[in-house]
């Protein structure tokens, strides 16, 4: 592992009226509106690890700055307020192992009751002036923003940083705490909380699932159907058909205005998957889970030509043997259950382009499992991004969950943090025959050639990433957008990358949660760059692509996703969370209460509230759930599809 420098942060004077706490990373996180003040709470720093912060509130101060706690959402015992008029400061004792170029961030409030809408107070860095800083307003003082500013030059050792209110300075900020980072993956920042979102989600009724059946009805409480529809996907092959997937073995083809137009494939009467087990709608793990069409659909000729594959659980109780498994997990608490999951390719017939051929079935992989209902089999995709003679062409990305049962948050033992194995991992295959073997092994896997490890792996440490996206950086390096489902207090968004450690076991997000597991040799821990835990965003995370809506100039990059059960809908800025990646803390995120279907505003339901009040997607379908579910068609609209009812809803999204 990497080795970890820590830089320690003890307050010494005072800044300006209503200083609450400072911290030190590189990713600007200010509220959505402009009207406000600033306060700081505390200080910390890390090169590559996550460190105590070093709070406001134990600082020296000098002129009117005093240590406060009248405003709520502070960290640890206050904030460092009263940073008003000239001379008003906090001086603070930085210590760096060694010299170099670090970000500093504040956690700050900045209230409604000053003349600007800035509130600007001076940095001086060992005694020199090095530059004013401006913060924008949080709409109130319990509101707590974080912002980041590059490249300060520090020494080796001790190192003075005093906020001070000069001439020309508004002052009127509250810091909570500060922390720091030179270049490594630190963490300051805990889970985050929504922000209230006055973006409008217009939804309209594109379809209805064919085969949906459900006790629900108006029932409140709902019920999940395998009917359902689970996933839209569709091949650019210029057809403009949307093909939508269930838990029962259906994918049905519709044509660009929602009409059906058949039947592709029924995965429980093809004789060639006998043994699919048919979904109950209640565990995302049973029955058909996700389709992807090969970039090649539409290049006659080609061996991708007209391919189609799914992810799907197959019956058959744990055997020692593992006939047709290429994996297994066994000794798995002594389990007498039993679950295979397989990745299947289909070829889609020539004059029916909406049915697959006969007996064209060919069984690309399969994982076994001990448990009966584990974390299994997530999404699978291919790069959408990617171009023909691109090194990542054609290449099959599958999300396979830790193999743990659902509702129990003990992994496998010894399986996550180990190579040697595909569980808990994210898989990167080329799925086209290759001699006599099913699939093969692109040479730029992280892992390629190198003996004693599965090689298909392409990143690690993952509970249940049940759904990705993808984008690229500003270098144009692939990026996989994972939502990872956590176990009892954190959902994550992790900017995935090849080779990287995401943590699970040893670690649930930036909480450590169980540190007797090591992580594998020679990885580190690679950060969320957006965290929540289950008292403010939900329980499991799901998600979808990066979208722009057309109609909304501000509305353009934004990642969107969901809570599961309880239907909240979100989105936060891609550019932030590429940010965020890289100065090791975490991008704001927004929830969405405002949404339209077929032109009718959407208010909560009677007996929605509880503990999720306000509108959520579950408002929408009338159900206590959302069970979303993004998908795109090969115009990049983007689709919103629910197990709750089998509708389909176009959005007015276009992918990025």
């Amino acid at each position: 592992m990497k080795s970890n420098r820590i830089v320690a942060f003890t307050i010494l004077g005072i800044v300006a009226c209503c200083l609450s706490v400072i911290y030190f990373t590189s990713l600007a996180q200010t509220n959505e509106n402009t009207n406000y003040l600033p306060s700081i709470d505390y200080i910390g720093a890390a090169n590559g690890a996550m460190l105590s912060r070093v709070q406001a509130e134990s600082g020296t101060y000098s002129g009117n700055a005093a240590t406060s706690n009248v405003h709520s959402g502070f960290d640890d015992t206050g904030f460092a307020a009263f940073l008003i008029a000239t001379g008003d400061a906090v001086k603070l004792n930085v210590n760096v192992a060694a010299a170099g170029t670090y970000n500093m961030g504040v956690r700050y409030a900045a209230g409604n009751n000053h003349p600007s809408t800035q509130s600007t107070i001076s940095l001086y860095l060992n005694g020199i002036k090095d530059r004013q800083l401006s913060f924008t307003s949080t709409s109130g003082w319990a509101n707590w923003a974080d912002q980041t500013t590059a490249n300060f030059n520090l020494n080796a050792g001790n190192n003075t940083i005093e906020f001070r209110v000069d001439a020309g300075d508004t002052g009127f900020i509250n810091i909570d705490y500060i922390g720091a980072a030179n270049g490594g993956t630190t963490s300051t920042v805990g889970p985050q909380a929504p922000t209230p979102s006055s973006y409008q989600l217009n939804l309209t009724t594109f379809a209805t699932h064919s085969d949906f059946q459900s006790g629900g009805g108006s029932n409140p409480s709902g019920t999940a159907s395998a009917w359902g529809a689970i996933e839209v996907s569709a091949p650019n092959d210029g057809s403009n058909r949307v093909f939508v997937s269930s838990q029962n073995g259906k994918i049905l083809a519709y044509d660009q205005s929602g009409n059906s137009l058949g039947t592709l494939l029924n995965m429980a009467t093809t004789s060639a998957t006998t043994g699919f087990v048919n979904g109950d709608g209640a565990s995302a793990f049973r029955g058909l889970m996700y389709i992807a069409f090969h970039p090649d659909f539409d290049n006659t000729g080609t061996p991708g030509y007209h391919k189609v594959y799914a992810g799907y659980q197959v019956s058959g109780s744990f055997d020692n043997n593992g006939a047709n498994a290429q994996y297994r997990v066994q000794n798995y608490g002594g389990r007498n259950g039993g679950n295979q999951y397989a990745v299947g390719e289909w070829t889609i017939s020539n004059s029916n382009p909406n049915q697959v051929l006969p007996n064209s079935f060919r069984e690309v992989l399969r994982y076994q499992y001990e448990d009966d209902n584990p974390h299994g089999l997530g999404e699978i995709a291919f790069n959408p991004n990617s171009q023909s003679g691109d090194a990542d062409y054609g290449l099959l990305y599958a999300a396979i969950g830790d193999a743990s049962a659902q509702g129990n948050n003990a992994p496998a033992s010894g399986y996550l943090q180990n190579l040697n194995n595909p569980f808990g991992k994210i898989i990167r295959i080329n799925p086209l025959q290759s001699g006599s073997n099913s699939y093969s092994i692109p040479s730029s896997n992280p892992y390629f050639g190198q003996a004693g490890v599965a090689q298909e792996i392409y990143a690690i440490g993952f509970r249940d990433p049940q759904t990705f996206s993808f984008g690229k950086d500003n270098s144009g390096a692939t990026v996989l957008i994972t939502f990872e489902i956590g176990a009892s207090q954190r959902e994550e968004i992790a900017l995935v990358r090849a080779g990287g450690n995401y943590g699970w076991e040893s670690f649930e997000g930036t909480r450590v949660n169980n540190p007797s597991v090591p992580l594998a040799p020679g990885t580190v821990h690679s950060l969320p760059v957006l965290e929540y835990d289950h008292t403010t965003g939900g329980f499991a995370i799901i998600g979808g692509p990066r979208v722009t809506d057309p109609s909304v100039p501000g509305f353009v990059d934004k990642v969107v996703f969901s809570d599961l059960p309880t239907g909240k809908m979100f989105y936060a800025d891609y550019q932030e969370l590429l940010q965020a990646e890289s100065s090791g803390t975490q991008a704001r995120f927004f929830e969405i209460n405002n949404f339209t279907k077929d032109g009718i505003q959407i208010t909560e339901r009677a007996g929605g509230g509880g503990t999720n009040p306000g509108v959520t997607f579950g408002d929408v379908v009338n159900r206590g759930r959302g069970d979303v579910r993004f998908g795109t068609d090969e115009q990049g609209n983007v689709y919103i599809v629910t197990k709750q009812t089998g509708e389909i809803f176009s959005t007015g999204w276009v992918a990025q």
